[in-house]
Parts: structure tokens; C-alpha cells; sequence
């Protein structure tokens, strides 16, 4: 099952594991748990920061992919 939910960014830091860069996102879900995920670099928007409000999509709760929430969008 396919979701696409606001969230914010509570934590976001990069990590590199066996030189293959990842970045670590704590994401607050509006009305949902809080999730945590491991993103390739292609899935992230470059430079997030903390404090974000992004757009998580979602496979079986399970976060694929993070978009900036641009100004007017109201997702």
C-alpha cells in the first residue's frame, strides 16, 4: 500500500557504511507514530535539515522516500 504523509524532520544525519552514503531521518508523522528510516542519497532532498516539513512516501509504513514540502502545498 502506497501513502504519502506530511511529516517533520526531527533528526536527520548522514552516515556512511562501507563508503556507501546513507542519511538517518526521525520523522513526527501528522497522526501517526513517530518513524525512523535509512535513505540512500537519491531519496532524500539534498541539504535536509531538522526542522523540515517534508512529504514521506510510504510503502507498508515503511518511508521510501522524503520531498520538500514547497510553499503553497498543502499535503
Amino acid at each position: 500500500m502506497l501513502a504519502e504523509r506530511p511529516a517533520l524532520v526531527t533528526r536527520c544525519t548522514s552516515v556512511s557504511i562501507h563508503g556507501v552514503p546513507y542519511v538517518d531521518v526521525v520523522l513526527e508523522v501528522e497522526g501517526g507514530p513517530a518513524l525512523t528510516a535509512r535513505l540512500g542519497p537519491e531519496a532524500v532532498p539534498a541539504g535536509l535539515r531538522e526542522g523540515e516539513r517534508v512529504v514521506a512516501v510510504l510503502v507498508m509504513a515503511t518511508v521510501i522516500e522524503l520531498r520538500r514540502v514547497l510553499e503553497g502545498d498543502e499535503t
